[in-house]
C-alpha cells in the first residue's frame, strides 16, 4: 500500500489557480483590445477629420518617477453649437508643447463619445 502526500496536491492545486487566472486575465485583456479596434476601425469609416485644431496639456494626475504626466486635452465645438471636451491618452514624454501646438482629430459628430 502506498501513502500520499497531500501537501503535493495543494501544490498542484495553487498552480492550477495560478495559471487559470492568467489565462482569464489574457482573455479579458485580449477582448478590451479587441473591441477598441473594432471602435477605431468604424470611427475610421464614420469619423470626420479635422486638423490642426489648438490644445493644451493637463495633468494626468499620474506621477511617474516624480514626474507629473501630462494628456491632450482639445475642446471641440460640435455642428449643434454645443461644446465637447475631448481628453487623449497620457504622454510619456517630457514635452510640454509640440513644434507647431496644433492636433488632429478623428471624431464621429453623431455620436461624439466615439
Amino acid at each position: 500500500m502506498l501513502e500520499y502526500s497531500k501537501g503535493n496536491y495543494y501544490l498542484l492545486l495553487i498552480f492550477l489557480l495560478i495559471s487559470i487566472v492568467f489565462i482569464l486575465i489574457a482573455v479579458i485583456n485580449i477582448r478590451k483590445i479587441n473591441k477598441r479596434v473594432k471602435a477605431i476601425l468604424e470611427l475610421n469609416q464614420k469619423g470626420k477629420l479635422i486638423k490642426g485644431l489648438p490644445y493644451r496639456l493637463e495633468n494626468s494626475g499620474i506621477i511617474v518617477n516624480n514626474v507629473p504626466m501630462k494628456r491632450l486635452v482639445v475642446d471641440y465645438i460640435l455642428p449643434s453649437s454645443s461644446i465637447v471636451t475631448l481628453y487623449g491618452d497620457v504622454r510619456n514624454d517630457r514635452r510640454s508643447f509640440d513644434a507647431d501646438g496644433k492636433a488632429d482629430l478623428l471624431i464621429d459628430e453623431s455620436n461624439p463619445e466615439n
